[in-house]
């Protein structure tokens, strides 16, 4: 047992009281050196963060500055740009003021000239007048159709009713294309004033306006004497009490047109469109129609003694109290057809089928050409004189 106390003792290891020592005096100095250098590194940290703190506070002062510099910029550049806006916008202004003082002046001498007493000195002004039918002088197309039909009313006419003046002079041609021309763009330009333009009374004998656009045109009392006006556009047209004697409306678009009391006779209706027209009490004897289509027109009254309506289209017509005596009616549509009063007497009826007419009552039959004697007795007993 003692043996194995001392081996013990023996195991243990002595302890160095200088080694202890020395273990303690670096273990002295360790801890003296961290908390040295554990200050300045500590310190560092906190110079460098301030810095870099203090950085970026700078920088993003002088960001906001730089932006502020940037908006103050712009800004100027705004103003700049604005201002140049406003001197072109007064600069353009007064270029269009000037513009229009001079277009009116150029107009101005336009309507002296046209009164001038020397001719050459009005065609010229005429044929100037025409640069104001383009596009950007919208605002004279009134004033260029008022001044045409002004002169034209002016225009000397024929002595003898019946025959106008044989020829135009320079200057009535010239006025009567200026006529033409500036009615539909006027119109255009201003529809919901189309009846502020009046051509009422206006002197157009001889006049060459085929394929006219007139459509709506109030011209009540106009001399249209041997007018050239085939193919011409006057549906819903105005033409009360006007003369159109001798004159062309071959294909001419009559549709709605008022007619009333209008001079047609020996005029050319070859093809016209007259359906819906009111042509009461007008005068169209002599008057060629064939194949004209006149179906829904109002002719209460009409004269069109000896006039050529064969193969014409009449359904839904107004004839009552026409006269219609030697006229040619051969092949014509006569449905549902008001023949009330008319006068047909030695008219040509041959394959008219009358037995769809809408009223013969009082209709004179006597000697009417290509009719059966029991077609007669037929149309007797509707009412028809036979």
């Amino acid at each position: 047992m003692q043996s194995s106390y001392q081996s013990q003792i023996q195991g243990t290891p002595t302890v160095d009281p200088t080694v202890t020592a020395l273990q303690k005096e670096k273990l002295v100095h360790d801890t003296d050196w961290w908390w040295t250098n554990g200050v300045t590194l500590l310190t560092s940290l906190v110079s460098t963060v301030a810095l870099l703190g203090g950085g970026l506070f700078a920088f993003v002062r002088w960001r906001r500055e730089q932006g502020e510099t940037e908006i103050h910029r712009l800004e100027d550049r705004q103003a700049e740009r604005e201002k140049r806006d406003e001197e072109q916008k007064h600069w353009l202004e007064d270029r269009q003021a000037e513009r229009e003082k001079r277009t009116e002046e150029r107009f101005q001498s336009v309507v002296e000239g046209l009164g001038s007493n020397v001719q050459a000195t009005q065609v010229g002004a005429a044929i100037t007048l025409r640069t104001f039918l383009r596009p950007g002088y919208e605002e004279f197309y009134s004033q260029v159709f008022d001044l045409a039909v002004a002169h034209l009313r002016l225009r000397p006419l024929s002595p003898d009713e019946a025959e106008p003046l044989d020829s135009l002079d320079s200057l009535s041609q010239a006025l009567i294309t200026i006529f033409g021309e500036s009615f539909p763009l006027a119109r255009n330009h201003h529809p919901q004033a189309i009846r502020q333009l009046d051509a009422a009374h206006i002197h157009l004998d001889n006049a060459y306006l085929a394929e006219a656009d007139l459509r709506q045109i109030w011209i009540p009392q106009a001399s249209l004497r041997q007018a050239t006006l085939s193919e011409a556009k006057l549906s819903g047209a105005t033409l009360n009490h006007a003369d159109l004697s001798g004159s062309i409306l071959s294909k001419a678009d009559l549709k709605s047109a008022k007619l009333i009391r209008v001079k047609l006779c020996r005029s050319d209706l070859c093809g016209a469109d007259l359906s819906g027209a009111i042509l009461f009490a007008a005068d169209l004897s002599d008057a060629t129609r064939n194949r004209t289509i006149l179906s829904g027109a109002d002719l209460s009254y009409t004269y069109l003694s000896g006039t050529d309506l064969s193969g014409a289209t009449l359904s839904g017509a107004i004839l009552s109290g026409a006269i219609l005596s030697k006229a040619d009616l051969s092949d014509a549509d006569l449905s549902d057809v008001d023949l009330s009063y008319a006068d047909l007497s030695d008219a040509d009826l041959s394959y008219a089928d009358l037995s769809s007419v809408k009223s013969l009552t009082k209709t004179n039959l006597q000697r009417a050409k290509g009719l059966t004697q029991e077609e007669l007795e037929t149309y007797k007993a509707k009412g028809a004189i036979i």
